[in-house]
């Protein structure tokens, strides 16, 4: 759970993005209505001809449409098919670094 404590507004809000990400893996796919195209698209660039290629997959567009949603679900399913994997979620405003620090983090949870 986050807490605010000593910690800066910044960090505070980060904090909370961060727990509200992992939130959103929690969904079922059953919660999920009338996506059954895009998702399957979207298995489709990740896997390839071959599971073991390397593949990053940018979802975009205008907030509240799914994309979340939609890839966490992806994302819960496909996983065990790839040798290395991790989910971050990454606002507007963010830092290259971060963003390398959750992708190891992640990587090295297993």
């Amino acid at each position: 759970m986050v807490s605010s404590g000593d910690t800066s507004e910044s960090t505070y809000v980060v904090e909370i993005s961060q727990h509200l990400a992992s939130i959103s893996l929690s969904l079922g796919e059953e919660d999920l209505v009338g996506v059954e195209e895009n998702r399957d698209k979207l298995k489709q660039w990740l896997a390839g001809d071959d599971y073991s290629e390397r593949s990053v997959v940018a979802l975009h567009g205008m907030g509240g449409l799914g994309k979340t949603a939609l890839a966490a679900t992806v994302y819960r399913k496909e996983r065990e098919k790839f040798e290395c994997h991790a989910w971050i979620s990454i606002s507007q405003r963010y830092s290259a670094k971060h963003v390398l620090k959750c992708l190891i983090t992640e990587f090295y949870k297993e």
